[in-house]
């Protein structure tokens, strides 16, 4: 039995945000995003972003610093109706512009100025924006304002916290988004801040964008680790940890059953497992399970929960088939411990406490199955496609048809291979995001696909039915097309035996390893499934793809990437932990 926990992040309780938005690179226009889709850069006059969150109600915080601004630069609150580069006199978003010359720290709805005040905002600093959205009204401020003696909304009584001197963007329709422009020449930068904390406290009855509101339920929240993966360790010595125990020892809701349970699980770490990107593992767990403190149904309740979705067997959660081990467990704790919450494993006598045996004995380590891909072929995600060898081989039926993959994923640099073990002029794979029309899979979008058994058109690469990259030789079956994908910075490369030797996407001069030549899927939306299909739209349907995610593949992995299923999920264990 093999230990991963050489290295460990522990975050216990509330750690982090229970969603990370961004700015959304599907919903802008003029803008540049950088630094995880966290800075935005307008270069030029009329650009907009959105973020990738909105809001329809509720109250809630958040912050962008400017590191150069324009005299248009306008931060706020904008809803789906904005016609993106069209800021100036929208109704459509509400805007804070604290570097106008001629209206310093301005809030302005549809041509009409809201509030004004004195002092221009000084480059650098950090522009604060709340919104009650169930009231529709604004507050912002930043150092120059607070500096002046007027906190809010550039007033002296203006007050989230108290509701007095908002702005109002009644007129304004949900859901609203977090939003940011420029109307002015030059470079307008916005890095954005979702999470807190911000420059000034946030306000009592308000929460961060990304926050969770005090006291909701206190699980244990990883869900921004696969967005900013802890890095500088190998990836099969990292795992992640949480805490999680009953309702009636921690607070932590929900605790059961695990219909309810489960998505927030996923929501909170659990897509850790799912997506493959890393080992979850529950450093503290553990219940009286006796009716000693005579919370036994909520004990129990929670025991049966988390010994199936740690196991893999829970609806909705994570599997673990083949090479993954289930999540590893630290019970608390050893011995006997009268009068605590959990009070111990063992009876006054010595025995072993069988109500606490009854939910940590199923998470003893168990072997599992020999080492393959975890990632299939996904029979409710296809059109037109039949599956067999256990889903990892997909045969069309139809001449237009589709199937993505049961795992997908949103970052990170990977690798899989198609084998073609028969193939017509429509065979193609390479990425599909959630929005493709697996029944249309050239003509629609959100499909990124390698055709190589095209007459004329050999090894094309297309987006969007539009041609990336074209090669001249005609593949031949059976082929093994090796497909690595950048899921980041959206750079793919394909190749094959009928490229040559170190060609990728039909050029001498593409390399995975080094970034170069890589063709953009940026049009896609995360995350991101390895998709197979029959592109033709008539004749000859005998396509099959034979799926391989975990490697080795025809080609040495490049380096920088792994294989798609390498996980670092190696093996699991149970502690008995000593109080």
């Amino acid at each position: 039995m093999k230990r991963f926990l050489l290295a460990v992040l522990l975050l216990v309780g509330v750690a982090s945000p229970a969603f990370a938005t961004t700015w959304n690179p599907s919903d802008q226009v003029n803008v540049t995003l950088s630094n995880g889709n966290l800075t935005a850069t307008i270069a030029s006059a009329n650009g907009t972003v959105r973020s990738t969150t909105s809001k329809t109600s509720g109250k809630f915080c958040t912050e962008a610093t400017n590191t150069s601004a324009v005299t248009l630069w306008t931060f706020g609150f904008a809803n789906s109706s904005l016609v993106l580069g069209s800021n100036q006199n929208a109704t459509t978003f509400i805007q804070a512009i604290p570097f106008d010359a001629g209206a310093p720290q301005s809030i302005w709805l549809g041509g009409t100025e809201l509030s004004s005040g004195a002092s221009i905002s000084a480059a650098g600093e950090a522009i604060t924006v709340c919104a009650d959205f169930n009231a529709k009204t604004m507050w912002f401020t930043d150092a120059t304002m607070r500096a002046a003696g007027n906190p809010w909304n550039n007033s002296t009584t203006a007050s989230p916290a108290t509701g007095t001197g908002g702005v109002s963007f009644s007129s304004m329709a949900g859901p609203y988004f977090i939003g940011f422009g420029s109307n002015g020449s030059g470079t307008a930068v916005a890095t954005l801040n979702s999470v807190g904390p911000f420059t000034v406290t946030t306000p009592a009855g308000f929460t961060a964008w990304d926050g969770i509101p005090s006291g909701s339920n206190f699980l244990s929240d990883l869900s921004n680790a696969g967005a900013h993966p802890v890095v500088g360790f190998s990836p099969s010595k990292i795992a992640y940890s949480v805490h999680i125990y009953p309702y009636n020892v921690m607070g932590q809701t929900p605790d059961s059953p695990i219909a309810t349970a489960a998505p927030a699980w996923n929501t909170y770490f659990g897509y850790l497992e799912i997506q493959g990107l890393a080992p979850v593992a529950n450093l503290e767990l553990g219940c009286s399970c006796d009716n000693s403190n005579g919370n036994l149904a909520d004990d129990q309740a929670w025991g049966s929960a988390w010994d199936s979705y740690a196991n893999g067997t829970a609806p909705g959660g994570p599997t673990f088939i083949n090479n993954r081990q289930p999540m590893s467990n630290n019970w608390w704790s050893w011995g006997y411990h009268s009068g605590e919450n959990p009070d111990g494993t063992l009876l006054s006598n010595g025995a072993i406490n069988t109500g606490q045996q009854t939910y940590w004995s199923p998470l003893l380590y168990t072997p599992t199955g020999p080492t393959t891909g975890t990632t299939t072929w996904n029979p409710s995600d296809q059109s037109g496609i039949s599956l067999s060898n256990n889903n990892l081989t997909a045969s069309s039926l139809v001449s237009d048809s589709g199937v993505r993959s049961t795992i997908g994923k949103s970052t990170g640099k990977f690798c899989a291979e198609v084998n073609a073990t028969a193939a017509s002029n429509g065979w193609i794979w390479g990425l599909a995001d959630a929005a493709a029309n697996l029944a249309n899979s050239t003509g629609s979008p959100d499909w990124l696909v390698i055709t190589p058994f095209y007459p004329g058109i050999p090894q094309n690469i297309y987006l969007n039915n539009v041609a990336l990259s074209t090669g001249t030789t005609l593949s031949t079956v059976p082929a093994k097309i090796t497909g690595c994908f950048d899921l980041t910075n959206q750079l793919a490369w394909f190749t094959d035996a009928a490229m040559g030797a170190g060609v990728w996407n039909n050029s001498g001069a593409a390399n995975p390893a080094t970034g170069a030549g890589g063709v953009s899927f940026s049009g896609m939306s995360a995350p991101y499934y390895l998709a197979f299909g029959n592109s033709q739209a008539s004749g000859t349907i005998n396509s099959v793809g034979v799926l391989n995610t975990a490697g080795p593949f025809q080609v040495a992995t490049p380096s920088g990437f792994t294989a798609w299923d390498v996980s670092t999920i190696t093996g699991r264990a149970l502690t008995l932990l000593f109080e």
